[in-house]
């Protein structure tokens, strides 16, 4: 049985920022890194800790079949930044409410409705066969007093920002789902993200102003 490998910058870094709790977690920061592009050595040091440090503070699952969240590059820049998945959305978010999370893939010419949420997948659950023609993404709220929250994305939105980055280490509907939560969030205000939400929502906000450092030169 072959060991595991670890990459030295990534070993220095654990040490340093006492992260040896999950070494598997570093094994798939790497696969995440390399499938955008960039080996652990071309990443800035300090952006490299700092994404170390807010994965395992928040114990991301960063396995590419089940990932909370996808890194993505930026032209020109050797900085990953992440994007949550509807599974990261759903692990992080903390509440005293008593509801849950709900998410689709939209197929070509579906109508998307929320007359039967219960139909809809479990972000843990969730999955997208790779052939799949699809139309958008939808995430949904509810909970037992008639609150009910929606979060809709089009497949050519989710494109429009892939297309800004660089590379992206998982698949357009992956992400596609993750953006669906993100805009729930955003378009429901009294909505409130938890701090490791928000602490994503940050990295997301930081990655669209790259770009536009990138694209305004």
């Amino acid at each position: 049985m072959s060991r595991i490998t670890i990459h030295p910058l990534f070993s220095e870094l654990a040490v340093e920022l006492g992260c040896n709790s999950a070494p598997s977690r570093l094994v798939f920061l790497e696969v995440h890194l390399r499938l955008i592009g960039l080996a652990p050595e071309q990443v800035n040091k300090e952006h490299l800790k700092q994404l170390i440090k807010l994965l395992f503070d928040e114990e991301i699952n960063l396995h590419p079949h089940h990932s909370d969240l996808a890194l993505v590059s930026i032209p020109g820049i050797a900085e990953p930044y992440p994007i949550l998945t509807a599974r990261g959305y759903n692990r992080l978010y903390k509440s005293d409410k008593a509801g849950e999370f709900r998410v689709k893939a939209i197929s070509k010419g579906e109508e998307f409705t929320t007359a039967n949420i219960d139909a809809m997948s479990k972000p843990e659950q969730y999955h997208v066969a790779h052939n799949a023609e699809l139309e958008g993404f939808a995430a949904v709220y509810s909970d037992n007093s008639n609150l009910l929250l929606t979060g809709v994305i089009s497949v050519d939105e989710v494109e429009d920002v892939l297309h800004r980055f660089h590379r992206c280490s998982l698949s357009l509907a992956e992400v596609g789902a993750g953006l669906a939560f993100n805009r729930l969030f955003k378009v429901n205000r009294a909505f409130k993200m938890s701090p490791a939400t928000s602490a994503f929502a940050g990295w997301f906000s930081m990655a669209r102003a790259a770009l536009k450092t990138v694209y305004s030169n």
